[in-house]
């Protein structure tokens, strides 16, 4: 049934689609203009906060990286997945708060005794007593847990789980009305992307999660892909039972520590780090996400050995995509998860690896002390291309183990936090934090990080300037000042040293990378500054010989934004510039729009226009995303990108969401190169998505 009902969209889409833009079109300007200035509210459930307002928050923060490294996609999928299903904050615990993304651990910790000393919070508005809560986090914590009953039976029984539980359908898709090369020749799929998921979840204790994705010119339904979509994620999840504080059966993530030996789940860039001062934490989690990368599958567990002592231990089997050499041995491991041409289905599956692990942690008072190992064994050999020079200490064979220490102390004023790993690389890598905060208002923290450029882990995630944990030194030195109620100062400097050589260069080089910001609340009305300097060598060809110089990247933002109970507006300026073979130059002027019509009505819109000497010049800009689906393009030449959606609330239940979106360029008449090129100066895109919510 689903099927055919896909079918008909499809078919409705590609013989109506000049009519079906233009009643589209109309249809989302009468409703921003219908009865503006009704009573409203944006959420129709049980959160303090809208949906809307945590993704300005998130892209907000997204906006200040515009780090190509981190994986933001995955980020923006697992807050989904919480926003989702928030935390009865009466109910939690440090592991469940520990997935929250932003959250330290000092104030994880606050949180936790001041339920314990309070018995439990009466009013969400409570979180606000949290001192060393800011502002903005407070506001972003409120968007993902509730204020509950507190359930004082810590027993499971089944009929409980059957009567209370509670079920979760999204469906999700994307109309492109252009046509690809690719979806004229090569692809074997169609140009439609759609997913679906599906959540039971009962009391944060126990979840279930299937997931399905398809990527336009993917096969459904036909071809390879004989048993539907493209890939399929599945999970369950229990947590706090007997002695097993978390249990994942199917397919998971981890994290322990800060990343070097063992992390799949989340990556940040610097400042985001800075603001969690570089802490670890020790995270067990399905994977809901859509990605076909970055995930193990088989058993994840934490059980509590004693009251301070916990251990957990995980196994895993899959297979994964790569691209073989003439020997039949690994030459790259695929992370992007396409299968669109027969070459790429070439790719899917044809390795594998067998790996088992397990972390040890003991806490006591503010002292935290860990250990992590594991040990994999591929199917195939891992072989780069070692005449490349930069490849010549990646990864190499069959079997890899790690093995690492972690530890943190903390109280209110002082805090430090570390990791050491080593591995089959017999190098080491190492990163430690300090930060004094001295008052609420105040902190100065610094991170040193030093990652030998013949260390490697398969699954490492640290803080990086080049993407890698591996071949890098360098100190982290930020500091975050509130001086008035009014108004928050931010900063870093951050100085890297590469002892080895690195894509773009061919011998050891340095980086270095700054940036300042103020932020001024007036009520309603936020003003934000932001200066960024990126400094990075580069070899660059002059005469047919090999010269160093610097790549010198400037990027400067001004916002100016107005935030009440129906209206979100935000008009923003971009200007970059960036020096290195040429000087490039560009600027963007954005404005988003969101407000809430009526209660059940919520709309929202952005227009922006961009023009850019090149691409080294592009600029980034936020624009609402669904939920589960994350959009944060770059745009680079001249032309402009507007947008315009709905969000409906059919009933408490079901709640549809739409979308549509055009980027138009003056500089070319087509789009993109290779089998993703446009031939057009313009694409339009319809996205959709419904959400079922069953009692």
């Amino acid at each position: 049934m689903k099927s055919l009902f896909i079918s008909f969209l499809i078919n409705f889409a590609l013989e109506n689609e000049k009519e079906m833009k233009r009643t589209i079109f109309l249809l989302l300007i009468a409703l921003f203009s219908y009865n503006i200035k009704a009573q409203t509210n944006f959420s129709s459930n049980k959160h303090a906060v809208s949906q809307s307002d945590w993704q300005e928050l998130f892209n907000q923060l997204k906006d200040e990286e515009n780090d190509e490294n981190v994986t933001w996609g995955e980020v923006y999928e697992t807050l989904s997945e919480v926003f989702a299903n928030p935390i009865n904050i009466n109910q939690a615990t440090k592991e469940s708060l520990e997935e929250i993304p932003f959250l330290k651990i000092a104030q994880i910790d606050e949180i936790l005794k001041y339920l314990y000393y309070h018995d439990g919070m009466k009013t969400i508005q409570e979180l606000r007593m949290i001192e060393s809560l800011s502002r903005t986090e407070c506001s972003l914590l409120m968007c993902f847990v509730y204020c509950g009953d507190k359930d004082k039976n810590d027993k499971l029984r089944f009929n409980d789980i059957m009567k209370y539980g509670k079920h979760n359908v999204v469906l999700s898709g994307n109309v492109p009305f252009y046509d690809r090369e690719g979806d004229i020749k090569g692809y074997e799929g169609y140009k439609y992307r759609h997913s679906f998921r599906y959540t039971f979840n009962y009391s944060n204790r126990v979840k279930f999660g299937f997931i399905g994705a398809q990527d336009a010119g993917e096969p459904f339904f036909s071809g390879k892909n004989s048993l539907g979509y493209d890939f399929y994620s599945f999970y369950l999840q229990m947590k706090n039972f007997g002695k097993i504080k978390n249990l994942v059966l199917g397919r998971y993530r981890l994290s322990y520590g800060m990343g070097l030996v063992l992390n799949n789940d989340l990556e940040f860039g610097k400042y985001a780090t800075m603001l969690t001062l570089g802490q670890g934490k020790n995270i067990i989690r399905g994977h809901s996400s859509r990605s076909s990368a970055n995930y193990l599958q088989g058993v994840a567990a934490t059980l509590s050995l004693a009251r301070n002592l916990e251990l957990s231990a995980f196994a895993s089997y899959r297979k994964f995509d790569a691209t073989l050499n003439s020997d039949g041995t690994i030459s790259t491991i695929l992370q992007t998860g396409y299968h669109r041409t027969p070459t790429e289905f070439k790719h899917k599956d044809n390795s594998s690896h067998v790996m088992f692990g397990g972390h040890l942690q003991w806490d006591f008072g503010g002292l935290h002390l860990g250990a992590t190992g594991y040990s994999m064994k591929l199917n195939r050999p891992l072989s780069p291309n070692k005449d490349i020079l930069y490849k010549r200490y990646y990864p190499k064979g069959s079997d890899f183990w790690n093995v690492g220490i972690n530890y943190s102390y903390l109280n209110s004023k002082f805090q430090i936090a570390g990791e050491t790993a080593t591995g089959a690389s017999h190098s080491v890598a190492t990163i430690n934090s300090v930060s004094w905060m001295p008052s609420s208002s105040f902190s100065l923290s610094a991170i040193q990080r030093y990652y030998g450029y013949k260390y490697y882990s398969m699954f490492s995630r640290s803080l990086s300037e080049g993407g890698r944990v591996q071949n890098e030194s360098g100190m982290l030195v930020s500091a975050n000042w509130k001086p008035f109620r009014w108004l928050s100062l931010m900063c870093y400097s951050d100085y890297v040293y590469f002892p080895w050589a690195r894509y773009y260069t061919s011998a050891s080089s340095h980086a270095f990378d700054n940036m300042a910001q103020a932020m001024l609340f007036l009520g309603k009305f936020t003003i934000e500054g932001r200066y960024r300097r990126r400094d990075i060598e580069k070899d660059m060809k002059n005469d047919d010989n090999t010269v160093r110089k610097t790549d010198i990247q400037n990027r400067a933002r001004f916002r100016f934004s107005f935030n009440d109970d129906r209206w979100n507006l935000r008009t923003q300026f971009d200007f970059v510039s960036s020096s290195y073979n040429d000087k490039s130059n560009g600027y963007m002027i954005s404005q988003n729009i969101a407000c809430a019509a009526l209660r059940r009505l919520s709309l929202y819109g952005n227009i922006g226009y961009f023009n850019t000497d090149d691409y080294a010049s592009r600029v980034y800009t936020y624009e609402h995303s669904m939920l589960y689906s994350f959009s944060f393009p770059s745009y680079f030449g001249e032309g402009i990108r507007y947008a315009i959606g709905t969000k409906i609330d059919i009933s408490r239940n079901i709640i549809a969401e739409a979308k549509f979106g055009t980027t138009k360029y003056f500089d070319r008449s087509c789009i993109g190169s290779g089998l993703s090129q446009i031939n057009k100066s313009y694409k339009n895109d319809l996205e959709l998505q419904l959400r079922v919510k069953l009692p």
